[in-house]
């Protein structure tokens, strides 16, 4: 039956409907895993910021795990020890990152729950009593007369998965982990149960930074940061039962359940509406800076199970109703030792928005309905049996215990829902969201079951395995980064501009676009702050690069000529006047005096380099002499005159000797002609050097 507060609707029943459809529901992928023990389960605890997704594998002496297998052989009880394991975004088990949390014979790893930080360290919270081991490391159990009454342990782990860290939650009688999940800003919350009484007083111990002694049990909820300091822990000091952490995404914690007592909080005291009940719901408000802003007791029409806040401090909640239920003018009668099932959404003073109530018949199996918002709507998974009701829609569930998985809308109304169609049992225990708002389930499975296209098997029909599931929601959405390429040396592969994070294989950015230098397949992916990624694949084939020199700038007479070459190992040659072959003769004369840049272009598959000089073309060294210098007559017989068009400091004479037999400094600003005597040498050849302001002309003489 379905009910709306102020909302006027008509109803349409399906009778036997086993599918709703209204958008692309699918199921993405699905894996089951053995592990040797009649009562194997997944429990999927995480998912991390690259969609990873984290789960817990509950085991005895066996695990079989795709790359390695665990094996104790003297433990005997069933979910003793435990394995830490991933899975990728497509569902595939990441190889050498599982790890091994096991403990003595007889004795259990409680409770592991999971977080991973920005630098992909993992830590894991867990109840142990007496001695835990992880790779080559022993953590004790605090120091008490009580070694096998449980302590807390967090575990940090370094992206390799080896142990880096230990630290303990842990006193005098039983301390025990209820929840651990990540906060803001790298931060983390653990909820935890202590055990103490009047008789039997215990000092509890955070992590050797805040030790609080009691005489009574309380919850803690303690907060740390990223290296394990305790920024803060708030105790709650009353008889619990049924109680639960939520953290909203309003930013709070609501810390909600069953009290058999009063509740001290701080010294203060929150009497129990009614004392002579067997017990009393409550519900805290606590602001992330560990402020409690609200704890009070209130009568919930309902006895909640699970509890979602949204954004806007809304609650969802799903739950049983075992009496006479009444909202407004709308009544519900449930049959003497009966209950049924409740979910709905409530404002913030928890007044129902909308609901649903769930009829159970006689000998029909309705379990607990594990429920996630997601934009506002409201995704279930439920363990049952038979036809459900749900929403005036009748969804088959078959015979056979199996888990149905739906979602409702913002205003209540039934989008979806579907029954896992199973030959023996299967069961939903956790019941988480992707970074993409996908629900995947995790749980146990005996016999066959079929997701969709998909089928996996436990190891025989009667045995226990472990499942991971994940469904989406909708066509899960990709990038394009173009076709298989063949590049030079190196690579940038990029992505569109509206990302904020970028990812090749392992090679995470902030920039828009990751180089590459070898040859692969490369895959690429995108993701915005939620950490909902959107993928690629391109192959890349990297040809090695290379280098070609032409060498330095120079410079040639119009009267000579010049070869330049490069190495004939390459495909093609291209030269700027267009020849293509791999050395190039250029002669001063065909381009006249001037400069020209000389350039050669060469291929190697998708390599193409270039390199490029400039070449000075001069006139010839003999009519620049004769340009600026003139001597006459020569040959001479007794005296020279020497002409120059340029500012001239010194004329010197040598022999063929090299000796200098004539030096004058000449003053050009009287005359740029001189007459110089020279009959007293002897016949023969000499050199005459001019020393100019553009540097020094020589020329040849000769006396007869």
């Amino acid at each position: 039956m379905k009910k709306y507060i102020s909302i006027l609707a008509a109803v349409i029943v399906l009778q036997s409907f086993s599918k709703l459809t209204g958008q692309n529901y699918q199921w993405g992928w699905a894996s089951s895993m053995e592990t040797g023990s009649q009562y194997s389960s997944i429990l999927t605890r995480h998912c991390d910021f690259y969609n990873n997704l984290y789960s817990a594998i509950p085991f005895d002496s066996l695990l079989i795990l795709p790359d390695t297998t665990f094996y104790h052989p003297e433990q005997s009880l069933p979910w003793a020890n435990c394995a830490i394991v991933e899975h990728n975004v497509n569902g595939q088990y990441i190889n050498n990152k599982s790890v091994d949390i096991y403990t003595l014979p007889g004795i259990y790893v409680y409770y592991p729950r999971i977080v991973t930080d920005d630098s992909d360290n993992m830590f894991v919270a867990c109840s142990f009593t007496k001695r835990l081991f992880i790779q080559d490391t022993i953590i004790e159990h605090s120091v008490t007369p009580y070694p096998f009454t449980p302590d807390v342990a967090l575990l940090k782990f370094n992206s390799q998965r080896k142990i880096t860290g230990a630290s303990l939650i842990g006193g005098t009688l039983s301390d025990d982990l209820y929840d651990f999940f990540p906060g803001e800003n790298g931060s983390m919350y653990l909820f935890t149960h202590h055990t103490a009484s009047e008789q039997v007083p215990s000092t509890i111990s955070f992590f050797n930074q805040d030790t609080v002694y009691s005489s009574d049990e309380f919850l803690s909820i303690t907060k740390v940061d990223i290296s394990g300091n305790l920024l803060w822990h708030n105790d709650f000091h009353f008889q619990p039962y049924g109680e639960d952490l939520t953290y909203g995404k309003d930013g709070n914690l609501y810390l909600w359940g069953k009290s058999f007592s009063d509740i001290i909080f701080n010294g203060d005291t929150i009497p129990m509406p009614d004392p002579g009940s067997d017990y009393s719901c409550f519900y805290s408000v606590i602001t992330p800076d560990g402020e409690v802003t609200e704890l009070t007791f209130q009568d919930f029409i309902i006895n909640p199970l699970n509890i979602k806040v949204n954004a806007e401090g809304e609650w969802f909640i799903s739950g049983s109703v075992w009496d006479t239920f009444i909202i407004g003018q709308d009544t519900t009668i449930v049959p003497e030792d009966e209950y049924y099932g409740f979910i709905g959404k409530f404002d913030q003073q928890l007044q129902p928005l909308w609901y649903h109530i769930i009829p159970k018949a006689d000998d029909q199996y309705l379990g607990i309905m594990y429920i996630l918002e997601s934009n506002d709507n409201l995704l279930f998974a439920l363990n049952c049996n038979n036809e459900i009701d749900l929403s005036d829609t009748i969804i088959n569930a078959g015979d056979k215990m199996t888990t149905i998985i739906g979602e409702f809308d913002e205003l209540g109304n039934l989008k979806y829902a579907s029954a896992i169609e199973t030959t023996n049992e299967i069961r939903t225990v956790t019941f988480t969201l992707d970074n993409c708002n996908n629900p995947v389930i995790s749980g146990s499975l005996k016999g066959t079951a079929i997701f969709g296209n998909i089928t996996i098997n436990s190891a025989s029909y009667n045995t226990q395995d472990g499942f991971i599931a994940k469904f989406n929601r909708s066509e899960q959405e990709s990038v394009y980064i173009g076709t298989d390429t063949t590049a030079c040396g190196e690579f940038t592969i990029y992505g569109p501009d509206e990302y904020q994070y970028y990812k090749v294989n392992d090679i995470v950015s902030e920039q828009n676009g990751i180089t590459v230098y070898e040859t692969g397949t490369y895959y690429f992916a995108c993701a915005g702050q939620d950490g909902c990624w959107l993928y690629d694949t391109i192959n890349i084939t990297i040809h090695p690069a290379f280098e070609i020199n032409l060498g330095s700038d120079t410079t040639i007479s119009k009267n000579d000529t010049i070869t330049f070459e490069v190495s004939d190992d390459y495909e093609s040659y291209l030269w700027f006047d267009g020849s293509t072959s791999n050395s190039l003769t250029i002669a001063g004369d065909e381009y006249g005096v001037g400069s020209i840049d000389v350039w050669v272009q060469v291929a190697e598959g998708p390599c193409i380099i270039t390199d490029t000089i400039i070449l000075t073309i001069t006139v010839g060294i003999d009519e620049l002499q004769n340009s600026l210098l003139k001597i006459y007559p020569n040959p001479f017989k007794e005296s020279i005159t020497v002409d120059v068009k340029d500012n001239f400091r010194t004329i010197e004479i040598f022999n063929t000797n090299g000796l200098s037999i004539f030096n004058s400094e000449i003053n050009h600003s009287v005359s740029r002609s001189i007459e110089i005597d020279l009959k007293n040498l002897k016949r023969g050849v000499y050199f005459l050097k001019i020393s100019t302001s553009r540097g020094a002309l020589f020329k040849k003489i000769v006396k007869i």
